[in-house]
């Protein structure tokens, strides 16, 4: 309760680990975390959203700070009965009823004048917005030293009014130069001809809403018997502005109307039973059975219609886009998961040794619906050519190709079994080992579609791949070893290790994509010109004349691809430092035995570039482009994922902490040094992006090289001092400290070199001098080597610390990195007493405090999607064929992040009693 916080989400505690960079731990990807509720699987199985949890989508905490008693936070734990990840392994312990009856009233709220200004020269104030969060818990007994109950409810609630101005002289924020009256025109069209109601355009509000509700009983049957019994509710929502993708692009922006957004809507039920058992006085079992149904279903506004997008122009004759009718691809989204959860351990406690046998078990099925443009998407080169009815200038439509099943939805099931033994044993007071011995098997039951095609073009190519072949259940084993010695026997140094095989699980879309991609499923239709069909304003019988795409992307996953597997060995030293300080140094090494791994295997290799880049592509010197070469031309790519047993993070972390003294001051410093490196960082969701923006040489044989997860140095500092002002009230202040070393980022090129088909995903090779590349204008004529633009791209290497330093070499994946960041942030809470032990808590939450002070400190800089463009791809030299680039003036790269870089506030009030 003394950290700042303003989402109140328990993920915001992960900071005060040493191990944690927002929800990345120990350098891995966020989503090979395992979450539990009183040791319960609590996961977003699925890996859509962000935070690991249910409704990561409609970014809201799924359960309330409320019911939340204490966190536990592992990376290295060497018990058997904890799996599940890769990274890090969280636990929240939820409150529970006692005899005493207690409970708590509380808000917390905020809006714009909340959060300070833009870091940019422009100092814009925040949007409009209200913000806020309320709700209750109580718990007590039923039945006195029996049966005791614990009930949160809270709710959350986010307003963002959005308005927009036509008809300005300039272009702005949410202003724009586009005429009214296109405007008003295209909308009458559309109501008037078709019946549509787009919503407004001028004036729009942003929404996010959440409901909680969290009950628990806790039984004490016996005194040898307890059972709990806990129900999690979260009904949530938010509203999103509409992708454009597949869109022409106007030079200004695309003006949607309101209802073109579309919302993510999650409703999320989980219910864990658990009992612990006690036998006689050798015997101890655990028993949890969890039942979780997550229903995520994001969907379009107003009524089901076309999407319609119309080119227009100000007066300028620059380009907008007006864009009405249902988003595009939320006209067919749903997505179900439900999760089976069978725990059991029993425990022998026999001399020193308490031996546990367990089992953990998991059942989960998948039920995807994901249809782009399923009502149809039609786009205008013209207002006049919309307002007179003529023909679009493009039409896209995706459409199921199984009779009798005009939806079909991706529904697989995976289950995972898992056995162990342990031994904890004691082998002389203050010196425990833990050693045992776990094996995981997934499976894959279910059977995707078969598509011959696939056979037929790479089992000739020694592939042992098909689309209805699923990776096959494989003993995943994971023997483990701990040592915790208190070396006097008082408790003043502590020496702590082990070493062990940890299985963890992957997002289960990244296996759905084999099941949504096979090129059965779909047709789909991209027109343009005189092939585009009449306008159908019928969302549910669109047409399907002319000729469908014939290519398609196949997704398939190798037989033998198993589920993320590392080594992890630790090793710490606790030491009882003078004035109450405990001092640690402990250090982690991780190494990969399987991890994820992205190939197209419908590339054919055509030889090499100059600088020994591999190329897909045959290049024609009369058009300047590629034409990829593939095996199969009815495939656009087939994404192949197998594994690797290239990886490696470690970790090295010095700490001092103070537990809170008598004099109210608790203190926590820490610094950490750690690497990661990985083959692919694993950063979307479909298998095509995986491998597209995977930065390297050669797409199809990438190297190892830093993932998008190292950040290198990160400094940790905590604060807290209750101080009682008189007669009981009371004032706590909370200052949280994290400096962390930038970013890191890829320099590439823009432009597709070496003939994939890709357009960001090359790595650059850095020139020694202006001798070791060609520079072009924009018409293709080389520029003699005294141009500017020599001297220009030399200086910018010069400058930047990563280019320079690697001269004559290619650029590593996220081998560049960003600045520094040091934020501070503050809470301040004030205690003052009521009747009978009652109290009311005020709070004042600040994040990046220093922001406040200072509007040039606390900059947070990024950069977008982590890659930098140094030169654009031109063209082949047609006599040497070396690439030809253009030098497009001074890259961008560190921008400032706008909401990470201002200051922000809320302040709060809770009840107690």
């Amino acid at each position: 309760d003394v950290l700042p916080t303003i989402s109140r989400s328990f993920q915001d505690y992960y900071k005060i680990s040493p191990y944690f960079v927002g929800n990345s731990a120990a350098g891995r990807n966020n989503r090979y975390n395992n979450i539990q509720i009183d040791g319960a699987n609590y996961n977003d199985l699925f890996g859509l959203g962000a935070t690991g949890t249910p409704a990561g989508q409609s970014n809201v905490t799924p359960i309330s700070l409320e019911a939340i008693e204490e966190f536990q936070i592992v990376i290295a734990p060497y018990d058997v009965r904890q799996s599940g990840f890769t990274g890090g392994g969280v636990n929240v312990i939820t409150r529970s009823g006692t005899n005493r009856f207690s409970g708590a009233l509380f808000y917390y709220g905020r809006n714009q004048k909340f959060i300070g200004k833009s870091p940019d020269s422009l100092r814009r104030p925040y949007p409009n917005f209200t913000d806020y969060q309320t709700g209750f818990r109580v718990g007590g007994p039923i039945l006195r030293n029996r049966l005791f109950f614990f009930i949160n409810g809270e709710i959350t609630r986010y307003n963002s009014p959005l308005n927009r101005v036509f008809g300005a002289p300039t272009v702005g924020t949410n202003i724009f130069t586009v005429s009214p009256d296109s405007v008003r025109l295209f909308r009458e069209r559309l109501k008037n001809a078709y019946g549509y109601e787009t919503g407004s355009f001028d004036a729009l509000k942003f929404q996010r809403q959440s409901n909680k509700l969290f009950v628990k009983l806790d039984f004490n049957i016996s005194q040898n018997h307890r059972l709990s019994l806990r129900h999690s509710y979260l009904d949530a929502f938010d509203d999103n502005a509409p992708a454009t993708s597949g869109i022409p692009a106007p030079s200004v922006a695309t003006i949607y109307a309101e209802n073109t957004r579309y919302k993510t809507q999650n409703t999320t039920n989980s219910t864990v039973l658990q009992l612990r058992s006690l036998f006689g006085n050798n015997i101890a079992n655990e028993l949890i059975l969890g039942y979780t149904i997550i229903h995520d279903a994001p969907l379009y506004y107003g009524q089901p219609f076309p999407y319609v997008s119309v080119r227009t122009y100000d007066a300028q004759g620059r380009t907008y886009n007006l864009a009405a009718g249902s988003e595009k691809f939320r006209m067919a989204n749903d997505l179900k998961q439900r999760v089976i959860e069978i725990t059991n351990n029993l425990t022998f406690f026999v001399g020193s040794h308490a031996i546990t046998v367990g089992t953990h078990n998991e059942i989960f099925s998948f039920s995807n619906l994901f249809i782009r443009d399923f009502f149809g998407a039609y786009h205008w080169n013209s207002l006049a050519d919309f307002l007179a009815g003529r023909k679009a200038a493009q039409y896209e439509l995706s459409y199921s190709n199984i009779p009798g099943n005009p939806a079909p939805r991706a529904e697989w099931k995976a289950i995972q079994y898992g056995i162990y033994v342990q031994d904890e044993w004691t082998v002389k007071p203050g010196l425990r080992l833990t050693y045992g011995l776990r094996l995981d098997v997934p499976t894959f039951p279910d059977k995707p579609s078969y598509n011959p095609k696939v056979d037929s073009t790479f089992k000739p190519l020694g592939y042992d791949i098909s689309t209805d072949k699923v990776p096959k259940a494989q003993f995943m084993w994971g023997p483990r070893l701990g040592i915790n010695w208190d070396v006097l026997g008082d408790k003043t140094l502590q020496v702590r290790g082990g070493v062990g095989l940890f299985t963890g699980r992957v997002p289960y879309v990244w296996i759905s994509n084999q099941y949504s991609n096979t090129g059965m499923e779909f047709g789909r239709l991209f027109l343009t010109g005189a092939s585009v069909p009449d306008f159908v304003p019928d969302p549910y019988n669109p047409p399907r004349g002319g000729t469908p795409i014939q290519t398609t992307e196949i997704n398939v996953t190798a037989p033998t691809y198993k589920l993320p597997q590392l080594w992890r060995a630790s090793f710490g030293v606790d030491k009882t430092l003078a004035f109450g300080f405990i001092g640690t140094i402990e250090a982690q090494y991780s190494k990969v035995v399987n991890d994820i791994l992205y190939q197209d295997i419908n590339l054919i290799p055509q030889g090499y570039l100059a600088d020994g880049r591999p190329i897909y592509g045959t290049w024609n010197y009369a058009t300047r482009r590629w034409t990829v070469q593939k095996y199969n031309s009815t495939f656009t790519n087939v994404i192949l994922l197998t594994n690797t047993n290239q990886g490696y993070t470690y970790n090295i972390t010095f700490q001092l902490e103070r537990p809170v003294a008598p004099d109210g001051i608790y203190a926590k410093f820490a610094y950490t040094y750690g690497v990661s490196k990985d083959m692919n960082s694993g950063t979307s969701s479909q298998a095509f992006s995986q491998w597209r923006f995977n930065h390297a040489i050669d797409p199809n044989n990438p190297t190892l090289s830093y993932s998008s997860f190292d950040y290198r140095h990160r400094i940790l500092g905590i604060i807290t001092y209750r101080y009682e002002i008189f007669r009981g009230i009371s004032a706590t202040l909370g200052l949280f400290y994290n400096g962390l070393s930038g970013q890191p980022y890829s320099w590439v090129y823009n432009g597709d070199v070496n003939g994939d088909g890709q357009t960001e995903n090359d790595l650059v090779y850095i020139p020694k001098d202006r001798n070791d590349v060609i520079l072009v204008d924009a018409g293709g004529n080389n520029l003699p080597y005294n141009n500017p633009a020599y001297d220009q791209l030399n200086a910018f290497i010069e400058s930047d610390p990563y280019l320079s330093r690697n001269r004559g070499k290619f650029a590593e994946r996220m081998g560049a990195r960003g600045p520094w960041s040091h934020q501070v942030d503050a809470r301040l809470t004030l205690e003052i007493p009521s009747l009978r032990g009652q109290k009311l808590e005020i709070t004042f939450d600040v994040l990046n405090l220093l922001n406040l002070l200072n509007k040039d400190w606390g900059i947070v800089k990024g950069v977008t999607f982590q890659r930098a463009f140094l030169l654009r791809f031109h063209s082949l030299d047609p006599t040497t064929g070396k690439p030809r680039f253009q030098w497009t003036g001074t890259p961008i790269r560190e921008l400032p992040l706008d909401l990470a870089s201002r200051w922000q506030a809320q302040i709060g009030i809770r009840y107690t009693f």
